[in-house]
């Protein structure tokens, strides 16, 4: 494939004109109605964790009496429903993790204290430091797509992946097989594994020009002003309530038990 390029022209619309365009009454942040989409995702995800709990302990039941042949029936229709309600759960909890987000953004409510508390119990509760990725995340949609200044998804030039420059004429070879089954599964596991957790301790697809361990749990960090670092250690004091919470489930419940009902669901909504 031969590939040829031409200037990009940015379309001259000012942020004013763009706003112009757009319904005044889209932007009225309704608080009873965002607490009524959270109450709604809450009972949801509680729902949920009922079906299961209950659908999984009938089929047990029914598996220890039945006979060798007719349990391994009951055994694929428990592994059915528990790929279902890891699928189903994890969306819901997307759903939660992107009311913190809107929380981020001060779109939950015009109170920004309630942003802040509602954000941080949701976020803290999926294992996302708050107010250290609040600050990170602003700066992201104030420098989108610019490799100088973006906070995240910054791709690799050539010259940092050792590549020498692309000859005209020559063949893109990753627009061939960057979509091969095989690489893309690879691919899928390392994004949905490691990814975000990545890009929290190790900066990893972030700003390349920040010095080697910058991540968002350091208040000296140089991803955060003198004046947000208090709200950096808070974000470290809820991820450490988080875990002395999730240990004790494991504890109580067991850890094959807490990672069933929210180990798996979690890593979806990390994708």
């Amino acid at each position: 494939m031969v590939r040829s390029s031409s200037e990009f022209q940015p379309l001259q619309f000012s942020m004013e004109e763009i706003r112009a365009t757009i319904p005044p009454q889209f932007f009225i942040r309704d608080t009873a109605r965002s607490l009524l989409y959270l109450a709604r995702d809450f009972c949801l995800a509680i729902f949920t964790g009922l079906t299961i709990f209950y659908l999984n302990d009938a089929l047990r039941q029914v598996e220890v009496s039945a006979s060798p042949a007719y349990s391994v029936l009951v055994l694929g229709a428990r592994t059915t429903i528990w790929c279902l309600y890891w699928w189903y759960q994890g969306l819901i909890l997307t759903g939660i993790w992107v009311i913190g987000h809107e929380c981020g953004h001060g779109a939950f409510s015009s109170s920004r204290t309630l942003c802040d508390i509602i954000g941080f119990v949701l976020h803290t509760a999926l294992w996302t430091p708050y107010f250290s990725w609040r600050i990170t995340h602003h700066r992201h949609h104030a420098n989108h797509a610019s490799m100088e200044k973006d906070e995240v998804y910054v791709p690799k030039t050539r010259s940092d992946l050792g590549i020498p420059p692309l000859q005209d004429g020559s063949i893109d070879w990753e627009d061939y097989f960057g979509d091969t089954p095989l690489w893309t599964l690879l691919m899928l596991v390392r994004q949905q594994l490691f990814a975000f957790p990545a890009y929290l301790f190790f900066n990893v697809s972030g700003q390349k020009s920040y010095p080697p361990w910058t991540n968002h749990f350091n208040s000296r960090s140089v991803l955060f002003t003198r004046q947000q670092r208090n709200a950096v250690l808070l974000s470290n004091m809820g991820i450490l309530a988080a875990a002395v919470l999730t240990w004790k489930a494991m504890k109580t419940f067991g850890a094959a038990v807490v990672l069933q009902y929210y180990g798996v669901p979690w890593l979806l909504v990390t994708h």
